[in-house]
């Protein structure tokens, strides 16, 4: 949906051609994703919803199937020394404060 939108503010129709603008962008992501092996993922605040790549499993042994989406579990992941600052970190860029 978000891809959708995207394209759909950057003018790119939905329509038959659209429709095929997405897939090809689509294909293109997720092939440089995979290219990079980098864990990607998209977290939805509001939602408290993240959605991973394969390389998550890849890089860390998760396996997608079974892995709780929430963003709880991400932040459960991050060694207890690191959560807090990690977790603030991210909010200061969020509420545009800056990186640390």
């Amino acid at each position: 949906m978000r891809l959708r939108a995207a394209l759909e503010d950057a003018g790119i129709d939905a329509g038959a051609d659209g429709g095929r603008a997405i897939e090809e962008t689509r294909e293109r992501y997720r092939l440089a994703a995979k290219a990079t092996n980098d864990t990607i993922w998209d977290w939805d605040f509001a939602a408290n919803h993240v959605l991973w790549n394969d390389a998550l499993e890849e890089a860390y042994g998760h396996p997608l199937a079974t892995l709780d989406t929430s963003g709880d579990w991400w932040i459960a992941q991050i060694h207890p020394d690191d959560r807090a600052r990690v977790y603030d970190s991210i909010h200061a860029v969020i509420d545009g404060d800056g990186m640390e």
